[in-house]
Order: structure tokens, then sequence, then C-alpha cells
């Protein structure tokens, strides 16, 4: 098995306080099946992924997201294959706007709001 870890940025689309929690039981059930780990950020109107696993879950997993008529314009930031997991544990875990720091956010923006494109 070879384990890898993707990461992608996308551009939400009609995106409601239901949907994020919708994708994010599905994904924590789904993932945990899958044995794919990793964190979801939403900071409107942006997804920051970052998925972990064997290599043809993962693929076969972004390839549905980028389907997703949710996903605009996605853009892989980072695919490497990795020895270790860094969200072992984590079928999926949400990080909230608010729990991120500004300096991490003004390292990949313009400004203090989170804009990858």
């Amino acid at each position: 098995m070879t384990m890898v870890s993707l990461v992608y940025v996308s551009t939400a689309q009609d995106i409601s306080p239901n949907d994020t929690d919708d994708i994010l039981s599905y994904s924590k059930t789904n993932n945990k099946e899958k044995g794919i780990t990793g964190i979801l950020h939403y900071n409107e109107p942006f997804f920051l992924q970052c998925l972990e696993g064997d290599r043809k879950d993962v693929n076969v997993l972004y390839n549905k997201i980028i389907c997703d008529e949710r996903h605009m314009k996605p853009m892989i930031l980072n695919y490497s294959t990795i020895n270790k997991r860094r969200f072992t544990g984590w079928s999926m875990a949400f990080v909230q706007n608010k729990k991120v720091k500004n300096d991490a956010i003004l390292k990949h923006s313009l400004n203090k709001n989170f804009d990858p494109l």
C-alpha cells in the first residue's frame, strides 16, 4: 500500500450551514470505512482540505469531490507520498475559521481573510 497526502482548495458554490454539516457527517462515515484521515477547513467561500490514505482510495475520493457541484475551481496544492499520517484517528476533523491563527492565514493570503486564489 502506498500512502499519500492530498491537499486541495476549492471555491464553495451555494453552501449553507447544513451543507457543511452534511459534508462532515458523510465524510466521517465514508472515510473511516476507507481508512482515509484528514481535516476540512471552510472559510466562506473556500474549502481547504487534506486527505490521507491509500493512494487509490484518496484518488477515488478526490475525483468524487471535483465532480461535486458544491466545489468549484478545485486546485491541488500538494500531493505527496507519506510514511506517516498527520491526522491519525480523524476520519475528518473540521477546523473552524476562528481557530486558525491570523499569521498562518497571512502567510498564504494577501489579507486576514483566507483567500488561496
